[in-house]
């Protein structure tokens, strides 16, 4: 029964890996495909399957969110993004969440819903700068500071924009590509036409559609052409700012890209306004206004609208400009979009003015110039002054450099490193060998000191030895000469009695002069012992 069981479960789970890695490839080959309202189509279909795990659907819901966006359809990518935050919320997946709520910042931008647009970007930051650091974290924390830094520019918060590219810009140098500095140099420069910096603006959009072209992204270079067409209608070159927005529009509408065809055709209206070209400006502005509503651009529907209040003003349609500046002033306000809520103060001024209501026209002129002395704060020129000759001239730089010159640098650090680890390893050998010298030295010395020991030690043994010799061969004389003496007589007497020298009477006389002359030689023997 249990093998039949663990039998099933292992054939269970093969299938299902199975089944993932088959979803995994499906969703592969949808990604690739060009057209996008097929990718919708088989998303939908690939989401109605039951055997799909939860990060395979938010992986799809990711997917086709990105895909409405292409599509500029930001309705329908905010209501899937919004999906997949509801699965991730539920299931807490914190790298999900991260990457939901960058996708949903992205989209509430892109609506020009700033305010909404702040809180999402700001949370996935906080999960990645939590995460250990490394090349791949650090350009995700420079894409959403870079992310941040653009919705704040919007909200007329130039001084926090400033702080959040100088916070990305380091990360961008050290880690990014080129096409990251190519972005955030144009990001930047979109920061200085809010703040009516046109001339730096105008020179920085160039080198960015230099760049552009260099790599072959054709949509960079419309965006940067339109931009530079932006700045070239503030600083009253309405000729050129024409010829570069068309460029761009053309582009736009080529490609099918609604969203930003929707921003050329509000600066277009707003340039020919500028040139008292009232028919083509209104013309514009109605495209505008239907396009920015179609596709949910809120920034271009705003402020076509705008444009139209002016229009209507000038040809003396007080009551139309009213409402058409009170439709834009709501839609701002709701974005958060600072810039057009104080251009909107000022034609109100002018529409209260019409309507004889003096009052409610120096309110409104009061409000419009207090935003408008915000936005030229000294201190705030002389930070933008410091922050682009102090942190953004090595960006500058890098920007100008060939892949030769970073590659002679590289090697010139290489070669520095190399000189420092040699001179580290020459130092390391000199101390090793005055430290050899050192203990050669002292064993030297020691060695000595023992051998002077030694030889003091055996020069003392070797006097001993030749004081013990010379006793011992004081006494075996001493002794030769007491012993032989008595012995003589012993000798002598006692062959006298063997030769029968002595008759019987004398041979006991000759035993005791014998018997003592033995016991002197005794004598002297224990005498000597003792």
């Amino acid at each position: 029964m249990w093998r039949v069981l663990l039998l099933f479960v292992f054939y269970f789970s093969i299938e299902l890996s199975a089944t993932a890695q088959h979803i995994e490839d499906k969703l592969a080959k949808i990604a690739q495909q060009t057209d996008k309202g097929a990718i919708v189509l088989q998303l939908d279909k690939l989401l109605e399957s039951e055997t799909i795990s939860i990060f395979q659907r938010i992986k799809i819901l990711l997917l086709q969110s990105r895909t409405y966006l292409a599509l500029s359809d930001l309705n329908k990518a905010l209501i899937v993004i919004q999906q997949a935050k509801a699965l991730t919320d539920k299931n807490n997946l914190p790298l999900q969440q991260a990457k939901v709520d960058k996708l949903m910042g992205i989209i509430f931008y892109y609506k020009g819903q700033y305010g909404q647009a702040l809180l999402p970007y700001q949370n996935s930051l906080d999960y990645f700068l939590k995460q250990p650091f490394s090349a791949e974290i650090a350009i995700k924390q420079a894409n959403l500071l870079n992310n941040i830094a653009l919705v704040q520019g919007k909200q007329g918060d130039s001084l926090g924009a400033l702080k959040s590219y100088q916070q990305a810009e380091p990360l961008y140098q050290r880690f990014g590509d080129e096409m990251d500095k190519i972005d955030i140099r144009y990001n930047l420069a979109t920061l200085y036409i809010s703040l009516r910096r046109y001339d730096i603006a105008i020179s920085m959009l160039k080198e960015v559609l230099i760049k552009k072209r260099a790599i072959n992204d054709d949509h960079g270079v419309a965006k940067a052409s339109a931009d530079i067409g932006v700045s070239y209608k503030y600083s009253g070159q309405y000729d050129k700012a024409e010829q570069h927005v068309l460029d761009a529009l053309n582009y736009f509408q080529k490609h099918a890209h609604q969203f930003e065809a929707a921003s050329q055709l509000q600066n277009l209206a707003e340039i020919n306004y500028e040139l008292s070209h009232l028919d083509k400006s209104y013309d514009y502005a109605i495209k505008g206004i239907e396009l920015g509503e179609k596709t949910g651009h809120q920034m271009v529907h705003a402020g076509s609208l705008h444009t139209l209040a002016k229009i209507l003003f000038h040809q003396g349609d007080i009551n139309g400009a009213r409402v058409n500046t009170k439709l834009s002033e709501k839609i701002a306000k709701k974005m958060g979009f600072q810039q057009l809520i104080n251009e909107n103060l000022g034609l109100m001024s002018l529409i209260h003015a019409a309507d004889r209501k003096t009052i409610e026209s120096l309110k409104a002129q009061l409000a419009y110039q207090a935003a408008h002395l915000k936005l030229s704060n000294e201190t705030l020129n002389e930070k933008i002054a410091q922050f682009e000759s102090d942190q953004l001239t090595q960006q500058v730089q890098s920007l100008q450099q060939s892949k030769k010159l970073q590659q002679l640098e590289l090697t010139k650090a290489g070669q520095q490193r190399q000189f420092a680890v040699l001179g580290v390893a020459f130092v390391l050998v000199v101390l090793f060998f005055i430290y050899r010298r050192y203990l050669e030295s002292r064993l030297t010395q020691d060695l000595e000191d023992r051998v002077k020991k030694r030889t003091n030690a055996l020069e003392f043994l070797t006097k001993e030895l030749q004081d013990a010799n010379m006793i011992k061969s004081q006494f075996l004389a001493n002794m030769s000469h007491e012993i032989r003496t008595p012995l003589t007589a012993v000798i002598g007497q006692s062959e006298a009695i063997i030769y029968g020298d002595f008759d019987d009477m004398s041979i006991i006389k000759e035993v005791e002069v014998i018997h003592n002359n033995s016991s002197v030689s005794y004598t002297h023997l224990r005498a000597h012992e003792t």
